[in-house]
C-alpha cells in the first residue's frame, strides 16, 4: 500500500470500517490503520491475464468504468413490429457478462462507448469517436464492421428471434438495425455526465486482472473479496485474487492530467475541435494551458498515464498507474485557486530509453521556482518531489532541454497529483 505523506508498507488489508479507515497488518505483523481518503494505491499482487484470453469488446461508462464483457441479453423484439417504437422506449439497457464480476445491466444513459479492441488503432483516427467542443454537433456515432459509419441517435437494444441482441439507431428519417457483434465501435453522446452518476462520497476504484476498471461505494470488505455498488445500482462481489490494484475516488488526492486538443475535419468536411478526454478525466485536474516546443520540427503532445513512447510509465523498477509522459520542451499550467496544500510527483527519464535523455525538470508555483537544479539523465534514480502550495493560484510543470538536443527526452511526472487539505495520518 502507498499513501499520502510517504506511507508505504507491505501486508494484508482485512476491513474497511464505517468511518472509512482501512485496517491492515503489515508484513512485520504490526497493526496499521490508514484513512481510505489518503490512499494512493493498493497492489493486490494479482497478475494480468494473458492478452490472447481477453474478451475483445469493452463497455465504457460515463463514470469511467471500463468492463471487458460479452453481450448476455436484452428485452425481446416485439412480435408485432407496429409496437417497435413502444418497445424501444423501454429498451434502454443491455445485459453484459464479465468473467470476473458476472452480469451487469448497462443503461444507454450510462454508456459512453462500446469498443472492439481489435480495431483500436483505426478507431483513434476516427473523428466521430472523440469528444467535440461544447456547442458543436452532438450525435451518437456508430462504426460498423463493413467500414460504414453513421451519425444519429442510438435508440436501444432488443433481442431478436435468434437469441442475439440487435442495436437500433436512427439516422435522419431512417432506422437501422444491426447485430451488436457487427458494431466495431459506438459513441453515445447523450450520456449522463460524471457529476450525475458518481456519488459524492468515497468510492473504491478497482483495476481487474483483465484490465477492466470498476468503481463505486464499498458495501463489504473481507479477507477474500470486496462488494461494490456499480453505476446503475448493480451490486457485485469481486474476489481479491481477481483485483490488480485499488485506489479511491473523492479522497484528498486529485491527479493531474494533460489535455490534448486538436482540430480535424469530420465526415462531412467541417472543421471540429476534439478533446481527447474521457468523461471521468473531467474529475482530474486538467491544464488551463499547454505549451510544447520541439527542438527540431516534430510536434508532440503529453500523454495521460503513459510514457512518451506509449508504454506504462516506468522509472527504474517502479511502474506508475497514473502520471504524465511528456518530452522537452513542455509546459503544463494548472489553475489551483488556493484549493490544495501540496503537490507530489516522482520525476525522471522513462526506463524505455535506457541511459539516453537529458532534461531539466522545473516546478513553478505562482511564478517562483520551487524545484532546485533537477537536471536528470537516462538511468538516473527517480526523484520524489513534494512541494507545499499554501494558497497558491497557479502551478506550472516544465520540462526543459538538457543536452544532446532533445534526443530521447522521455520525461515522466510519475503519479503527479495535488493534495486537498486534511490530515496525512
Amino acid at each position: 500500500m502507498s499513501g499520502i505523506g510517504g506511507v508505504e508498507f507491505d501486508g494484508s488489508i482485512h476491513t474497511l470500517d464505517e468511518k472509512g479507515v482501512l485496517h491492515a497488518v503489515t508484513a512485520a505483523g504490526k497493526d496499521r490503520e490508514v484513512p481510505a481518503e489518503n490512499v494512493i494505491s493498493i497492489d493486490f499482487g494479482s497478475k494480468a491475464v494473458a492478452p490472447e484470453t481477453l474478451l475483445p469488446r469493452e463497455f465504457i461508462f460515463s463514470n469511467g468504468d471500463r468492463i471487458r464483457a460479452q453481450i448476455a441479453g436484452a428485452q425481446d423484439v416485439p412480435k408485432d413490429l407496429a409496437r417497435l417504437d413502444q418497445a424501444l422506449g423501454k429498451a434502454q439497457s443491455v445485459v453484459i457478462k464479465s468473467p470476473y464480476i458476472g452480469n451487469v445491466t448497462a443503461r444507454t444513459e450510462h454508456l459512453y462507448a462500446i469498443v472492439h479492441h481489435g480495431r483500436a488503432e483505426e478507431l483513434n483516427k476516427k473523428p466521430g469517436f472523440v469528444e467535440r467542443e461544447a456547442g458543436q454537433t452532438r450525435r451518437d456515432w456508430v462504426w460498423l464492421a463493413n467500414g460504414d459509419t453513421q451519425q444519429g441517435r442510438i435508440e436501444g437494444f432488443l433481442k431478436n428471434d435468434h437469441g442475439k441482441v440487435d442495436m437500433f439507431y436512427a439516422s435522419g428519417v431512417k432506422r437501422f438495425r444491426v447485430d451488436v457483434y457487427g458494431v466495431v465501435a459506438a459513441r453515445f453522446q447523450q450520456f449522463l455526465p460524471p457529476d450525475k452518476v458518481i456519488p459524492p462520497g468515497l468510492a473504491a476504484v478497482l483495476t481487474l486482472v483483465d484490465g477492466s476498471v470498476v468503481s463505486g461505494p464499498v458495501l463489504g470488505f473481507s479477507r477474500a473479496s470486496l462488494k461494490l455498488r456499480l453505476i446503475g445500482g448493480n451490486e457485485v462481489e469481486i474476489s481479491k485474487s481477481e483485483i490488480q490494484h485499488m485506489t479511491f475516488r473523492n479522497g484528498r488526492l486529485v491527479y493531474l492530467s494533460p489535455l490534448t486538443v486538436r482540430k480535424v475535419k469530420d465526415e462531412e468536411g467541417e472543421e471540429i475541435v476534439l478533446k481527447d478526454l474521457t468523461p471521468v478525466e473531467r474529475l482530474d485536474l486538467t491544464p488551463s494551458a499547454v505549451k510544447c516546443v520541439p527542438y527540431f520540427s516534430r510536434e508532440f503532445t503529453p500523454l495521460k498515464d503513459r510514457s512518451y513512447g506509449g508504454n506504462e510509465i516506468t522509472l527504474g523498477s517502479r511502474a506508475f498507474l497514473r502520471g504524465i509522459g511528456t518530452h522537452s520542451y513542455s509546459e503544463l499550467t494548472y489553475d489551483l485557486d488556493g484549493r490544495f496544500e501540496r503537490f507530489e510527483t516522482v520525476v525522471g527519464i522513462d526506463s524505455e530509453v535506457g541511459r539516453r535523455g537529458n532534461v531539466l525538470f522545473r516546478v513553478v508555483v505562482d511564478g517562483k521556482d520551487r524545484l532546485e537544479d533537477c537536471r536528470m539523465r537516462g538511468g538516473d534514480p527517480a526523484k520524489p518531489v513534494r512541494v507545499s502550495l499554501g494558497d497558491a493560484k497557479e502551478l506550472k510543470l516544465i520540462v526543459e532541454y538538457g543536452g544532446d538536443f532533445d534526443i530521447a527526452d522521455h520525461a515522466d511526472w510519475g503519479g503527479a497529483c495535488v493534495i486537498r487539505r486534511g490530515t496525512d495520518e
